[in-house]
């Protein structure tokens, strides 16, 4: 099979966050289990998965338009958004939507408890020696700003770019439409790469950009993904 290079005729390359760049540390659901039981949780790690994927599925759907389209976002409802994924998580927690909440808020907005990818340093120092334009495009909030200045090579990144500034989440037109004026750049110029099917693939896609699927954790389970980000260059 011929190697493929996704930087041809590219400018900027514009990576997603979560689950391409950084992932917490410990996992988010170690971090909710220790959290709830603080709260009064009796909820096991595998409850407390379950019901996060459910409560997430369903924040999901209430924001889709359609399937390339969600609803306007902002930093209040990032924030009344994440209140309603936690207090669904923990069913056995009064007011889990106050303190509880809070408290994992206010965790998940501090870089030292998030953490690099084995391959970030290196890939994102080895594109800024070769001149290509860098920027972060994530579904976040303002807390994404603290975690990338806390990790460096991020850090160093002069387009950050979050939904809740924005205006509206991937994979809307909108927030690549967006990023793209504020670039400058030819859409045809810009890889994204992510790990999301939808948000970050057929987001950008959709929007003419040039994407490139990262799986990390399910090498393989689609045909044109990569399982590193030192695949750019292959």
């Amino acid at each position: 099979m011929a190697r493929i290079n996704f930087l041809t005729d590219v400018d900027f390359v514009v990576f997603d966050a979560v689950g391409t760049l950084i992932e917490p540390d410990p996992a988010a659901c170690d971090v909710y289990h220790q959290a709830g039981q603080r709260h009064g949780s009796s909820l096991s790690m595998e409850q407390i998965a379950s019901r996060f994927g459910n409560a997430f599925a369903a924040e999901e759907a209430l924001d889709s338009v359609a399937k390339l389209h969600r609803r306007p976002t902002s930093e209040l409802r990032e924030r009344q958004r994440w209140q309603r994924i936690v207090e669904s998580v923990f069913c056995d927690v009064d007011h889990a939507d106050q303190s509880l909440f809070q408290e994992l808020w206010d965790y998940f907005g501090q870089g030292k408890h998030w953490k690099l990818y084995d391959d970030v340093a290196d890939v994102w120092s080895r594109l800024t020696q070769e001149r290509y334009q860098l920027a972060i495009a994530s579904n976040f909030d303002k807390r994404l700003l603290n975690v990338c200045e806390a990790k460096p090579p991020l850090s160093t990144c002069p387009h950050i770019f979050w939904s809740a500034e924005i205006g509206y989440p991937k994979p809307s037109s909108k927030f690549f439409a967006t990023i793209q004026n504020r670039i400058e750049t030819p859409a045809q110029r810009i890889l994204m790469v992510g790990d999301s099917k939808l948000n970050d693939e057929r987001g950008a896609s959709n929007a003419g950009w040039k994407s490139v699927l990262i799986e990390r954790h399910h090498p393989g389970s689609h045909a044109a993904s990569v399982p590193s980000l030192h695949c750019l260059w292959e």
